[in-house]
């Protein structure tokens, strides 16, 4: 079967802004399209934002990509998706600034 494997990596310096996400989801999909039927095709992906993570586990709980057909790659950690887009786990440091940050604004609020 062939794979979409998203490698997070930290060295990334552009990635898609909000409001392109769904374009740049659309493009990967296309690509990965294009190789699917080849077996054990492998299609790399490097993500670096958690807004491409969160995309990425939308289109297999949209049914875009099956759970199958995507793996996350952190540091020397396989992070499988479940069906729903859900994560098999999640790793101290992976796609997690943005959680940090809610969690930060909620403590100065005092919540």
């Amino acid at each position: 079967m062939s794979k979409i494997i998203a490698v997070w990596s930290e060295t990334i310096e552009s990635v898609p802004s909000d409001n392109k996400i769904e374009e740049w989801l659309t493009d990967v999909i296309t690509g990965f399209n294009k190789i699917k039927d080849v077996p054990e095709a492998i299609y790399y992906l490097y993500i670096a934002s958690s807004t491409q993570t969160d995309i990425l586990r939308l289109a297999v709980a949209r049914k875009l990509i099956s759970c199958d057909e995507l793996e996350f790659q952190y540091k020397d950690e396989t992070i499988s998706v479940h069906t729903e887009g859900t994560l098999s786990h999640w790793p101290e440091g992976f796609s997690d600034f943005s959680d940090k940050q809610l969690e930060e604004l909620l403590l100065a609020k005092g919540m």
